[in-house]
Formats: structure tokens, sequence, C-alpha cells
């Protein structure tokens, strides 16, 4: 956990990947421990205390333990670092958690598997995801960002 002005500050990564025809979550377990269970999310996780000023080093790391795709694999690129007032934190005291985004794009057709969660799934890019509780609201978020990265590569 990182301090900042005399306050703890908890990272975490997120990371929405990309297969050429739609998103690819996976489905948060149903147990203890894990935030917003029972919902599809963005692979990702807490910092490790390696990965404090590497957060890319971060998304690697999680992409791989939850589902076994490499650099290798994937052309990324860093979306935004959000700030969220959380009242709870899973691996610690509540305090801010600072979000790293990433938009992962697959290189090419591999198959992915979930290692954490319970199943993966593709969603249309057009899936309203906002105010959606099949979802968890990081999805929505990191949405948006990637939008606007994909329509700056087209234009």
């Amino acid at each position: 956990m990182k301090e900042r002005n005399n306050q703890n500050v908890n990272k975490a990564v997120q990371v929405l990947i990309d297969n050429g025809k739609g998103w690819v979550l996976e489905h948060r377990q149903d147990k203890d421990g894990i935030f917003w269970p029972n919902r599809y999310g963005l692979w990702g996780g807490s910092f490790e205390d390696a990965d404090e000023n590497k957060p890319i080093n971060a998304a690697l790391r999680e992409i791989f333990e939850e589902s076994r795709l490499t650099e290798d694999d994937l052309e990324y690129k860093k979306m935004n670092v959000v700030e969220y007032k959380m009242k709870e934190f899973i691996h610690g005291p509540s305090a801010p958690t600072e979000v790293h985004y990433y938009y992962a794009k697959l290189k090419k057709d591999v198959a992915i598997h979930a290692y954490e969660g319970d199943v993966i799934k593709v969603f249309a890019y057009d899936v309203q995801f906002e105010n959606n509780h099949e979802f968890t609201p990081y999805v929505a978020d990191a949405v948006h960002m990637a939008e606007k990265i994909k329509n700056e590569a087209q234009a």
C-alpha cells in the first residue's frame, strides 16, 4: 500500500481485453474475498510489492495469473488512472483506491481460459454495460475509455 499525504492509498489494475469480436470478460466467483461476486468483470487485481512503480507489470502478471495470456499475446495501452473512494478494500484497510486501467487487444486468435474466474464470455461491443447489474461497475468505465482509443486508431 502506498502512502500519499499521510493517507494510505490502495493500488489495483483493471484490464479490458478485446479479441476483435468483442470484450472478453470473466465471471467473478461467488466466494468470500471477491469484490462484486457473481458478475462479469475485467481482468486484474491488487498490486504486489514488486509492482509498486510499474503498473504494467501488475497488469501483465494479473492477466497471466487469471488467463495464462502473456505479453506476446497482447498489444496493450494504458488508458487512465482513476481514484475511487472505497468503503473497504479486500487486502487492507479502507482507503482511496488508485485503479490503473489498460486496454489489451489480442494479437492473434488464441484460446483464453479462466484460471480464477468461473467462466469467460465475449460480449458484443454494443452491449449496454452502464447500470447493468450483470457487470461490475468498472466495466462501463473501461469500455468508455477503450472506445476512445479504438476511435482514435480508426481516425
